[in-house]
């Protein structure tokens, strides 16, 4: 039995609460740089809906898919918080992409999140919600 609540995701990492911001994602063991610590699948939604998601608990944990759609990342994809000193990144998969690695085919869309650096048992994964496109954050940064 675990003497602290979360919730396991896999032999990698697991949800609990975060000093950040809510929920967030956790590793589970020591994971060396490079690993694959989840793949999520996502759900496609139309950028013209972002006015009827912004009014819902949703709004927070959407990424921009490309020029017309949004993602919403199943699985622990959408817990995954900001840090501009993020230890982990993701990639975007669409159906047919080929890892050229272990030559699997995703047969789905998904994100790929991969660690930048070594990290340790028990440190939050964070990714960067920042980009070319989208510099800026829209709201302040918890450390």
């Amino acid at each position: 039995m675990l003497s602290e609540r979360r919730l396991v995701a896999g032999d990698m990492v697991y949800v609990n609460q975060s000093a950040k911001h809510g929920a967030g994602v956790f590793a589970s063991t020591g994971l060396p740089k490079g690993t694959i610590v989840h793949i999520a699948p996502v759900l496609l939604l139309k950028k013209d809906d972002l006015n009827v998601i912004n009014e819902t608990d949703v709004a927070g944990y959407v990424f921009t898919w490309d020029e017309t759609r949004l993602a919403f990342a199943m699985g622990v994809g959408s817990l995954f918080n900001h840090s501009s000193d993020n230890n982990c990144f993701y990639e975007m998969w669409s159906i047919g992409d080929v890892d050229s690695v272990s030559n699997f085919c995703y047969p789905f869309n998904a994100f790929r999140f991969v660690t930048l650096r070594d990290v340790a048992c028990g440190d939050e994964l964070t990714i960067s919600y920042t980009s070319e496109d989208q510099p800026d954050l829209w709201f302040d940064e918890v450390n």
